[in-house]
């Protein structure tokens, strides 16, 4: 497919605002600098929640979407003190957002490999529970990581947040865990 020069402008306003550096430079486009972390939106309500609403508005043309573009913290949880850590997270959560990795599209037959949990912008975790491939690192059981974090996840005080989250529902109830307190998907 060849890249027309009328094309140019467009795509490099695109890349801009989603942080595509790498196409950037293969246009041979400037390349915007990073957006420290204080500047990033300090709730999800900024972020892809809002965008799903229509609450927030989209960044200018050719400004780089904080939200999308913020330095974090990101973890793969290991460990039963890391996994306690996140549960004690999720615990004093306001909004838990949550999404499964499976290996398959169908989810009344997918098998659940992992699941991913934000409680705050520019920090979150991914559980493996079902990676198995030469050199994957040693995780935590399935059943240890579902029976930990199943009292968040069933609370329907607590605020739930994800994106398809039908799949996701269906994934964990057939795993155990009926989710109450679905909020807003941003799908």
């Amino acid at each position: 497919l060849a890249l027309r020069e009328q094309d140019v402008p467009a795509l490099t306003e695109l890349y801009t605002r989603y942080g595509f550096t790498q196409a950037l430079k293969e246009l041979g486009a400037p390349v915007p600098a990073p957006v420290a972390a204080s500047e990033a939106t300090p709730s999800l309500r900024g972020t892809a929640a809002g965008f799903a609403r229509g609450s927030v508005e989209a960044p200018a043309a050719g400004t780089l979407d904080p939200a999308l573009s913020a330095p974090g913290e990101y973890e793969t949880v290991l460990t039963a003190e890391q996994l306690q850590a996140w549960v004690e997270r999720l615990q004093q959560a306001e909004l838990i957002s949550f999404d499964t990795e499976t290996d398959a599209l169908d989810a009344m037959r997918a098998r659940l490999v992992g699941i991913s949990l934000a409680v705050e912008p520019g920090r979150a975790a991914y559980i493996p529970v079902g990676h198995d491939y030469p050199g994957a690192p040693a995780q935590l059981p399935m059943q240890q990581v579902l029976d930990a974090l199943r009292p968040a996840l069933q609370d329907p005080a607590k605020k739930k947040l994800g994106q398809h989250g039908k799949y996701d529902l269906h994934v964990l109830r057939r795993h155990g865990v009926a989710v109450q307190g679905y909020h807003d998907d941003t799908m």
